[in-house]
């Protein structure tokens, strides 16, 4: 019997039920297609075990939407689906899965709404270089990095004949190299010194999280509670 099954996504406003199955000639987990109810996902399920149990591929079955009508949160979400395949097949790690997911949020922010064939190298541009100018060339670097998976998931798909972020270059991270650090003892100080502060219920925190991730100021500052998955693997 072929292999299907459901993987439940939970957010902040609603559930989402993403169907994967295995490719019956590769082996490898592949990804089918997303929906809003459970029930709905089960019979879709059942559907495509059948199919496959027939000998056939889905990709003939799958409709995609128009590349017209495609905004970037429509690529975001299907390349989100890429990484968790990828990450079931250990081609990455769950710590670069979840930074790839907090940066993606961050450009949806920016770019969810627009239609995918409107981005333009300039708007691709003048983002990177506002990131700069408020935290740093290597978090304008990063994010760079996801919005060119972006654009160039979308040209693999077929969804865009033209790469817009494909010739947009990587700013210099020479000035922000990281050659400081804190041993155990004089981070402990500081953080001892904080708690005598105004501020010591939450500076804190961000001390630890600058340690622990070596989460830039202004990246610990910018975080949200959306960016926070309480129940990563039952031990958010």
């Amino acid at each position: 019997m072929a292999t299907v099954y459901i993987d439940q996504r939970k957010s902040m406003n609603r559930n989402s039920y993403v169907i994967y199955y295995k490719h019956p000639i590769s082996g490898k987990n592949k990804y089918y297609k997303t929906l809003p109810k459970k029930k709905e996902a089960q019979n879709e399920a059942n559907r495509l075990r059948t199919l496959l149990d027939t000998g056939r591929l889905p990709e003939e079955q799958i409709i995609r939407k128009k590349p017209s009508f495609l905004t970037v949160s429509d690529i975001g979400e299907m390349l989100l689906d890429e990484w968790k395949l990828k990450l079931l097949n250990n081609d990455l790690s769950n710590n670069t899965v979840a930074d790839f997911n907090i940066r993606l949020q961050q450009i949806l922010t920016e770019f969810g709404g627009l239609l995918v064939c409107e981005i333009r190298k300039k708007s691709i541009i003048n983002y990177r270089n506002q990131l700069a100018e408020a935290i740093s060339n290597v978090t304008a670097n990063r994010n760079l990095f996801v919005l060119k998976q972006i654009t160039k998931f979308a040209v693999n798909q077929g969804f865009i004949s033209d790469d817009p972020a494909r010739d947009v270059q990587y700013l210099s991270e020479k000035a922000h190299e990281r050659n400081k650090y804190l041993l155990p003892q004089r981070l402990d100080s500081l953080v001892t010194a904080s708690q005598q502060t105004r501020a010591k219920f939450y500076t804190p925190a961000l001390i630890y999280l600058g340690a622990e991730h070596g989460a830039a100021r202004q990246e610990a500052l910018s975080l949200e509670w959306p960016h926070i998955d309480f129940d990563y693997k039952g031990i958010g």
